[in-house]
């Protein structure tokens, strides 16, 4: 079996990739893997066509696309775009897979269905119905970090050429070539006309495509290598300046299998495992070179001929049981696609909702996809001729997103402030949105009760959710009902800690964000206790002595720190409260 990988700016020739399996099985033939075109330096990437034996990935794949690529280079780059900025010199915050060693060596242990931390694998579990001769397709996406150095040979090669140049001899021409190659050194900036270059770090889409019969994986588990080797490619800008673009190999394996699902009709329970497997990084090595070992913003689409997936949010009663028992790490897979279909599932290092879709009035990527567009092209609107030049600099994508909104036209840029999606109908009684799934009863249908001030419906509700509602999911926005930060509570050295209750930060050593290492010691006021979608629990704090507590308590803008990484002062009583159990 071959595949073509890419390596780097330039067409890679095919890298053999010999499949392997857990149990003996029948090998799967070349075309069970599909042959991308490798892709360029710029990032675009050709449309696989697939396997000639199995056929082409749903068109679902397609219509997920946009949604994917929003994921693959979600926070590349911030406002202000600028490589001088310091949100920009800390990248690459999502499915991120470096190698092993590296990771148990310096990364806490995140047992998630985030991708926010660096981790070496990712886990993806859902069900899927379909016959055992249907075909299921997967795209593995990652970016591979490449790293763009500018280049210029210092002035004590350049008189050592003119003096070689002088002597004219053959023996002086050998001499010249090796003398000046090697007296190239990096620089943080160079122009060349009318262009400035800036070392930085730039990244290349990857795309793996397998196709594989279902039957095949429920016979037995099934193995793909991963490799792109190390590159280099030079660009000369003049005679004595260059760019050369440098990446590091890296290596994954990714895993398939299937076996049948605990419910009452027919379906399987589809697991997808990406793994770096490189070994030779040293555990003592930084993050930045474990970067260039890494696959980054790694997610994938599951797509599936002749069958549907099953929602991992909202499955059918059915399923349910099974659905809860689907075990996603540091990834999470919901349906994409068109609406009417369920062909095709995107499993990525950030949580969304089924059948995510980009804007249709967004013009283009700001590579900061929960942020508005508005905003961030007036913002973008307001940088000096300066700061324009270096986001241009910085790197390509960043140049393309100064020039599309410095060009915008009116009427695009209407469309970004704001459009109603849809409209729920609102109950007469009581004026607030129906939920989906009750029926509103009309006002003329009503009885109202005069002594106990009640609202009786006339004939009994068309649906059996209308008198017992299931409580909302967490996604759901009424979920937040449920939740009431100000009164939630946890234990920390067995006293119970709310709001009001005093405490010392003490940050992690590591797997804290950096900047709560300088509140090291600082005492704070706890402001509120609140859950993710995990159910772990966070203290919201504002600093005591922080001149503009009361500034931030009034918009509601907190620093948030686990548990664990407090010490209680004071409970919010004056005392030490009753234990309490740390579940809801």
């Amino acid at each position: 079996m071959t595949a073509d990988l890419g390596a780097g700016t330039d067409k890679a020739t095919p890298v053999a990739v010999p499949p392997r399996r857990d149990a003996p099985a029948t090998p799967v033939e070349p075309s069970r893997l599909g042959q991308p075109d490798a892709p360029e330096a710029s990032g675009d990437v050709a449309e696989p066509s697939g396997s000639a034996e199995l056929g082409p990935p749903p068109p679902g794949f397609a219509a997920a696309r946009a949604v994917a690529d929003a994921v693959l280079y979600e926070g590349y780059l911030l406002y202000p775009y600028r490589r001088s900025s310091g949100k920009n010199r800390v990248r690459w915050q999502f499915g991120v897979l470096a190698p092993r060693p590296w990771v148990e060596a310096n990364c806490l242990p995140a047992v998630t269905m985030a991708g926010s931390s660096d981790s070496w694998q990712q886990q993806t579990e859902c069900l899927v119905e379909a016959p055992p001769s249907a075909v299921i397709h997967i795209r593995l996406r990652f970016l591979h970090l490449q790293h763009r150095s500018v280049q210029r040979r210092n002035e004590r090669a350049q008189s050592t050429e003119a003096e070689l140049v002088e002597a004219g001899s053959a023996e002086a021409e050998l001499v010249e070539a090796e003398f000046v190659e090697a007296e190239f050194v990096e620089v943080d900036a160079a122009a060349s006309g009318d262009h400035r270059y800036l070392t930085f770090d730039e990244a290349v889409e990857r795309e793996i495509d397998i196709a594989v019969e279902l039957s095949e994986l429920i016979a037995g588990p099934c193995q793909r290598q991963v490799f792109f080797p190390a590159t280099e490619s030079v660009e000369p800008l003049g005679h004595d300046t260059r760019i050369v673009r440098t990446q590091q190999p890296v290596s994954a394996v990714v895993s398939l299998s299937a076996w049948a699902a605990a419910t009452p009709f027919p379906a399987w329970q589809l697991r997808l495992v990406t793994e770096n497997t490189a070994t030779d990084l040293a555990t003592l090595a930084s993050r930045q070179e474990a970067l260039h070992r890494a696959l980054l913003a790694t997610h994938s689409l599951l797509g599936v001929r002749d069958g549907r997936f099953l929602s991992v949010l909202d499955p059918p009663a059915w399923a349910a049981q099974a659905t809860r028992a689907c075990e996603n790490l540091r990834t999470f897979p919901v349906l994409a696609g068109a609406a009417d279909t369920s062909d095709v599932v995107l499993s990525a290092p950030i949580i969304l909702y089924d059948r995510p879709a980009v804007a249709p009035e967004s013009p283009g990527d700001l590579f900061d996809a929960t942020e508005i567009d508005e905003i961030l092209s007036l913002r973008t609107m307001t940088l000096t001729e300066e700061e324009k030049q270096e986001a241009r600099a910085t790197d390509p994508r960043a140049a393309k997103i100064i020039d599309r909104v410095e060009l915008i036209p009116d009427d695009v840029f209407a469309r970004l402030h704001g459009v109603v999606r849809s409209l729920r109908p609102a109950s007469a009684a009581t004026g607030s949105i129906a939920s989906a799934d009750v029926v509103a009863v009309s006002v003329t249908d009503d009885v109202t009760d005069a002594d106990a001030g009640d609202v009786t419906p006339s004939r009994p509700p068309a649906t059996a959710s209308a008198q017992e509602p299931s409580p909302p999911r967490w996604w759901d926005p009424e979920a937040d009902a449920a939740v009431s930060p100000d009164r939630e509570a946890v234990l920390v050295d067995g006293v119970r800690v709310t709001r009001g209750a005093r405490v010392r930060l003490r940050p992690r050593g590591r797997g804290s964000d950096a900047q709560d290492m300088f509140l090291d010691g600082r005492e704070a006021v706890v402001e509120g206790v609140f859950l993710d979608v995990d159910d772990a629990r966070h203290l919201a704090v504002i600093l005591v002595d922080d001149p503009g507590a009361d500034l931030h308590r009034w918009y509601g803008r907190h620093y948030y720190f686990a548990p664990d990484e407090v010490e209680v002062v004071s409970p919010a009583d004056g005392g030490t409260a009753p234990a309490v159990e740390p579940g809801r």
